[in-house]
């Protein structure tokens, strides 16, 4: 059996499910345009890709609500261009959230996130006002 197989296919979540998750959150008024709110602080999760897609989620909590404000995704860049972006786009002071994986190298400058944008404490936050080395 392999990954192309109906039963595979079944199993595996993402695209194939995404389409009812979706329907279902608009149709209760869940997904829509937000504000940001000055404020508030903003947080940026980290999904570090080494052989794939780098994610940054933008949000921020608003009472019981997650507000998703961003996102970002690049293949094969270097830190310094995820931090680039977090500050063109205004997000430079945001709190980071990384992943376990952080502490690996990145895969393009060999550079290691959290030596580069070291973190504020041992939950692996951190703040992207930290320059990447060339």
């Amino acid at each position: 059996m392999g990954d192309g197989t109906p039963e595979m296919q079944a199993r595996r979540p993402g695209p194939f499910h995404k389409p009812h998750c979706t329907g279902t959150a608009r149709h209760e008024d869940r997904i829509g345009k937000v504000a940001r709110d000055p404020l508030l602080s903003v947080k940026a999760f980290w999904d570090i890709g080494v052989r794939d897609a780098t994610a940054i989620w933008i949000v921020q909590y608003v009472g019981r609500e997650i507000r998703a404000l961003d996102y970002y995704e690049a293949v094969r860049q270097p830190l310094a261009a995820h931090l680039e972006w977090l500050r063109t786009k205004g997000y430079g002071g945001a709190e980071c959230f990384l992943p376990q994986d952080a502490s690996h190298e990145d895969a393009v400058t060999a550079i290691r996130f959290t030596t580069s944008a070291p973190p504020a404490s041992t939950s692996r936050r951190c703040q992207t006002r930290a320059k990447a080395r060339p």
